[in-house]
């Protein structure tokens, strides 16, 4: 609401003034909420001896949604109760920002909202993006409203025969904000702990990555997998969930049909059993579960799909029947452990490779998670 003193029209004449602007039926507080909103300018301060009062003109006043960016910052890899369920509760979360917060973004603008505006839904993209849970956003500092949080707590049901599984986890956001890609998408790996499997759940920060579909260096690829021989050790099971993204291009490689598993003791240089080429059977004090002296390898292979889904109502079959190949190595501290990823397609060439040393991939520390040989 305002007052605007008209100029002279051509004449000489004083049109009028505008004395104040309604936004019917009530006057509007704080931030509007986006759509449609009646506004009507009221007239005053005319010299009606001279003039007739004008009609009050009506207009729509339409408000967009701002846009927002969204980083997941949950669980990335769970465990059930025991060994005895499959059901865990998983803690999904999400910092929320304005885009007036992210410097070099070309969408960003001078004109920032209130990120407490925004709500949340955490989204199961493997189930038409079913939604898992919704939550409000608060802030991180009160003294910006611009970054906030949003958090919630799911439960996620491990698959009994193959140990565990993975969910896609997409974040969209709504209310007087606007994001819902899949760049943000999330793997969470959820499994049931018990012995003689190997199991993993983070993501690596790209750097050197190669083949026909890299990873974009500075990005995320995200991963989960659980791998396990049934009781009778006669039937290898599992599955591995990974994300790539690329130019703008989000794309997934799943697999649930394992053909291998080889799991060795890799003592460190001083340590009894040491070898050159780092791995052996199990041999005194390298036995049980990993340390930093005496870390577990194990190399999985099988067969992988291999899909674009930038537009989760649109996804784009690359491949149906790639050869997958993971190398790992558990130094019982997340913080130290690696991993490698190859995907090769039929014709034998190399879809994706995590980290290329130019003749073959190479592990590469975790940038969060962890892994887990039992």
């Amino acid at each position: 609401m305002g007052t605007v003193t008209l100029i002279p029209d051509g004449s000489g004449n004083l049109v009028g003034t505008l004395t104040s602007a309604l936004v019917e039926p009530n006057p509007p507080t704080g931030q509007m909420a986006p759509g449609n909103h009646t506004v009507t300018a009221v007239f005053g301060g005319l010299d009606t001896a001279h003039f007739a009062p004008p009609a009050s003109p009506t207009t729509t006043l339409t408000i967009t949604v701002e846009d927002a960016r969204a980083y997941y910052s949950g669980a990335l890899l769970a465990s059930t109760g025991s060994i005895n369920t499959t059901s865990a509760t998983v803690t999904l979360a999400a910092t929320i920002k304005d885009i007036s917060a992210i410097t070099g973004d070309p969408a960003s603008d001078a004109f920032a909202g209130d990120i407490r505006n925004a709500t949340v839904k955490f989204v199961n993209r493997d189930a038409s993006s079913a939604v898992l849970c919704t939550a409000a956003v608060g802030l991180i500092n009160s003294a910006d409203p611009t970054v906030g949080t949003a958090t919630c707590n799911v439960t996620l049901t491990a698959n009994a025969t193959a140990g565990g599984s993975s969910y896609t986890i997409g974040i969209v956001v709504g209310n007087y904000y606007v994001r819902n890609d899949a760049y943000d998408n999330q793997v969470i790996n959820v499994y049931i702990p018990q012995s003689n499997f190997i199991t993993g759940g983070g993501y690596l920060a790209l750097q050197n990555s190669a083949g026909l579909y890299p990873g974009q260096p500075g990005t995320k690829n995200n991963w989960g997998f659980n791998v396990k021989y049934n009781k009778q050790g006669t039937n290898l099971q599992g599955n591995i969930n990974a994300i790539i993204r690329n130019n703008g291009r989000v794309y997934q490689i799943k697999g649930n049909s394992m053909t291998s598993l080889v799991v060795n003791y890799c003592p460190v240089a001083g340590e009894p059993g040491y070898k050159p080429s780092g791995c052996i059977a199990p041999v005194a004090p390298c036995t049980g579960t990993a340390t930093p002296a005496c870390p577990i390898a194990a190399v999985f292979n099988g067969k992988a799909s291999i899909q674009d889904i930038t537009d989760p109502n649109n996804v784009i079959s690359i491949d149906g029947n790639a050869t997958l190949q993971v190398t790992m190595t558990d130094y019982g501290s997340p913080s130290a452990d690696t991993i490698g990823i190859t995907v090769w397609n039929k014709a034998g060439g190399m879809w994706f490779s995590s980290s290329w040393s130019g003749t073959k991939t190479v592990e590469q520390a975790l940038g969060g998670g962890n892994l887990s040989v039992h």
